[in-house]
């Protein structure tokens, strides 16, 4: 079992293909291959993740837990503040919703 909530930020982002954890800017960033799915800092105190545009509106305004990132949330990125207890089901499902968002789109064949 995870003693952190950086040790369960880890877990539930290398549960993904080609996992990795990189610190470009000093603090944890989690990818799926080359694409970033999720970002921390270095207590595990928050997340950051990518959602929908009408999610992310939805969260900062109804939940004092989320605002907009930092330099990326013009792109869709929010940050969870991590307040204990952890709904660690909640994040899971906000990390799989930024891995979906993430992922390379899959290109379709020309039917001729």
């Amino acid at each position: 079992m995870p003693d952190s909530s950086l040790d369960h930020i880890r877990k539930i982002c290398g549960a993904y293909p080609d996992p990795s954890e990189r610190h470009p800017f000093g603090h944890p960033m989690f990818y799926s291959g080359k694409q970033l799915i999720a970002a921390s800092d270095n207590e595990g105190s928050r997340i950051s993740v990518k959602v929908p545009p009408d999610l992310q509106r939805s969260l900062v305004a109804t939940d004092p837990r989320f605002t907009i990132t930092e330099y990326i949330g013009r792109y869709g990125w929010v940050t969870l503040q991590l307040a204990h207890p952890v709904d660690w089901s909640e994040v899971e499902r906000l990390v799989d919703l930024s891995h979906e968002l993430q992922s390379p789109k899959r290109r379709r064949r020309r039917v001729m």
